[in-house]
C-alpha cells in the first residue's frame, strides 16, 4: 500500500515488544520526560451541572478516549480547591480499575480553561515541549496498554502507581513529526468514525425491518404463502390490528390462551430456572437457562412450549418459549394454548410484535415499575389464522429473520474489524513502523492494511487484523491477553 511506507533507516531498541524504531526517534520512559502527581479531591456529591470541569478516574474508562476535550461533570469553584488542578497537555491515568489488563486507562487533557481532577487519577506533566495529542495516542495504545497491564497490582481491585508509570516507555519522534502523525491519525479516526456510524445506522434499520416483517405477517397484511396481500378482508375492531383476512378468527387472548399458575413445591432433577434478566427483549432468546437451585421467592413451573411473558416493563418485550420445562419467577405470566387450533410459537410472535407491545404497555399499571397483569392482557384482541397458516407464518418469519440477522452479524463483525484496525494502526504508527508524513488516507487503503483485502473478503475468509500478517506492534508473549 503506497500510503503507508517504512522509514528509510531504523535502529534496534533492545525491546522485544517494541522492535526497531526510526534512527532519529527517541525511546524514553515517561519519568525522564516530566513529573507525576497523584490527584486528590472529594466525591460525586460535589458534582454540579456547571462550574469547574472535573475529570474523575471512572470518566477515563467510560467517557474519554485518548483525549479530554470537555467534561461531563463539574464542581463549584468553592469546592474546586479540594481537587488537583490540571493544565492543557497533562496526561491523566486511572489509578484504579477492575482488572490489571485494563488498568491505567489514560487520556490527555485538551481543555484550555481551568479544570481539575479527583482522587485515583495520576497526573503526568511533561517538562519539555511535546505535542499533547501525540501523547494521547502514545500513552493509550496497544504497546502502552501491555506495559500498564504488567504493572497492575491487585485481584478484586487493580491499582497502578506513579512510580510504576515512570517506567512507561514511549517512542518519541521530533516535534514536527509528532504533529504529522497526529494529523494522520486524526484523519483515520474521522473516517473510521464515519464508517462505524453508517454500520450502526444500518443495524438499527435492519432491527426495525424485522419488527415490520413480523407485524405484517401476524396482522394479515401479507400472505406469506403467496407473497401477496390477502383478499377479501374485514375490520377486526381492534386499533392495533386494523383489517384482517376474512377467514381469520378475531377473539380475546384469554379465549385461546390460559394463564397457568403452578406454584413450585419442589425442584425436579434437570429443572432449570429462567430469570427475567436472561430473556432478551424483542428476540425471545434466553441468554442462559440457569441450572441448580433458583433463588427464593414466588416461583412457578412451566412446561415445554409454554410462553413466558415478562409482566414488568412490558415495553421491553421479554417474551420467550423455552424448549424445556423448568421454573420461573413470579414476574412472568406462564401462557399455554387452550386448544390444539392455536400454536404457541405463533402467539409468541404476536406478543412480541411492535403494535401489540405498545398496546400491552398502554394497559400496564404502576408508575415507577409498569406491570401488565393477566386481567388486562387476557382481554387483548388478537387474530387467529387457521393452524396451517400459523405454522406457515412462523416458518416464514424464522427464515426472514435469519436472513436479516445474518446481515446484522456481518455489520457487527465489520464494526469489530474497524475497531481492531484502528487499534493496530495507532500502535504501528506511534512506534515508527510506518512513515505517515504527508501520507493520504482512505478507508479502502486502511481496510487493505488491516485484513489484506476488503471487509467483505475478510468476513468471508474469517480474517482479522490480529491474524492477518504479523501481530500488532507492542504485543508480546507476556501481553497476548490484550
Amino acid at each position: 500500500m503506497t500510503a503507508l511506507k517504512p522509514y528509510p533507516a531504523m535502529k534496534e531498541t533492545g525491546l522485544d515488544w517494541l522492535g526497531p524504531v526510526p534512527t532519529h526517534w527517541e525511546v524514553e520512559p515517561l519519568g525522564r520526560l516530566g513529573w507525576f502527581a497523584t490527584g486528590k479531591g472529594g466525591d460525586w456529591l460535589d458534582e454540579r451541572a456547571s462550574g469547574i470541569p472535573c475529570i474523575r478516574y471512572g470518566d477515563l474508562y467510560t467517557t474519554h478516549r485518548r483525549f479530554v476535550t470537555e467534561s461531563r461533570s463539574f464542581v463549584p469553584r468553592a469546592e474546586a480547591a479540594k481537587y488537583s488542578p490540571i493544565r492543557f497537555g497533562d496526561v491523566l491515568f486511572a489509578a484504579t480499575g477492575e482488572t490489571a489488563e485494563e488498568i491505567g486507562e489514560s487520556a490527555v487533557n485538551l481543555i484550555r480553561s481551568e479544570a481539575c481532577c479527583g482522587r485515583d487519577v495520576i497526573r503526568f506533566r511533561p517538562n519539555r515541549t511535546v505535542d499533547a495529542r501525540y501523547l494521547g495516542y502514545a500513552t493509550n495504545c496497544l504497546p502502552a496498554a501491555g506495559q500498564k497491564g504488567a504493572m497492575g497490582l491487585g485481584i478484586t481491585v487493580a491499582h497502578i502507581y506513579a512510580e510504576q508509570l515512570k517506567r512507561l516507555i514511549v517512542a518519541l519522534p521530533p516535534l514536527a513529526e509528532q504533529g504529522a502523525i497526529v494529523r494522520f491519525l486524526d484523519r483515520v479516526e474521522r473516517r473510521i468514525r464515519k464508517f462505524l456510524h453508517a454500520k450502526k445506522r444500518l443495524i438499527a434499520l435492519l432491527e426495525e425491518q424485522k419488527l415490520v416483517v413480523v407485524h405484517r405477517a401476524v396482522t394479515g397484511k401479507l400472505d406469506v404463502r403467496t407473497g401477496r396481500r390477502y383478499c377479501p378482508c374485514r375490520d377486526s375492531g381492534a386499533a392495533w390490528l386494523g383489517r384482517v383476512p376474512e377467514h381469520w378468527v378475531v377473539e380475546r387472548l384469554k379465549s385461546s390462551m390460559a394463564n397457568v399458575v403452578q406454584p413450585c413445591d419442589q425442584r425436579r432433577l434437570g429443572d432449570a430456572f429462567v430469570s427475567l434478566e436472561r430473556v432478551e427483549g424483542w428476540t425471545g432468546r434466553i441468554a442462559r437457562v440457569e441450572p441448580g437451585d433458583p433463588p427464593g421467592g414466588r416461583l412457578k413451573r412451566f412446561a415445554p412450549g409454554d410462553i413466558l411473558f415478562g409482566k414488568l416493563r412490558p415495553h421491553l418485550a421479554r417474551v420467550a418459549s423455552p424448549s424445556t420445562g423448568g421454573l420461573c419467577g413470579g414476574e412472568f405470566l406462564v401462557l399455554r394454548p387452550r386448544r390444539s387450533a392455536f400454536s404457541g410459537r405463533y402467539v409468541e410472535r404476536v406478543l412480541r410484535s411492535k403494535p401489540v407491545v405498545a398496546a400491552i404497555d398502554s394497559l400496564a399499571g404502576g408508575t415507577a415499575v409498569p406491570r401488565a397483569e393477566w386481567s388486562a392482557l387476557g382481554c387483548l384482541t388478537i387474530a387467529r389464522p387457521p393452524l396451517a397458516e400459523q405454522h406457515a407464518i412462523v416458518d416464514y418469519l424464522e427464515g426472514a429473520e435469519a436472513g436479516i440477522d445474518e446481515r446484522i452479524a456481518r455489520a457487527r463483525r465489520q464494526i469489530e474489524l474497524a475497531a481492531e484496525l484502528h487499534a493496530r494502526l495507532v500502535a504501528d504508527v506511534v512506534t515508527g513502523k510506518h512513515d505517515v508524513r504527508g501520507a493520504p488516507v482512505t478507508l479502502p487503503e486502511l481496510v487493505s492494511y488491516a485484513v489484506g483485502g476488503d471487509v467483505e473478503d475478510a468476513l468471508q475468509n474469517g480474517a482479522t487484523p490480529a491474524l492477518a500478517g504479523r501481530p500488532p506492534a507492542g504485543i508480546s508473549c507476556e501481553s497476548q491477553a490484550l
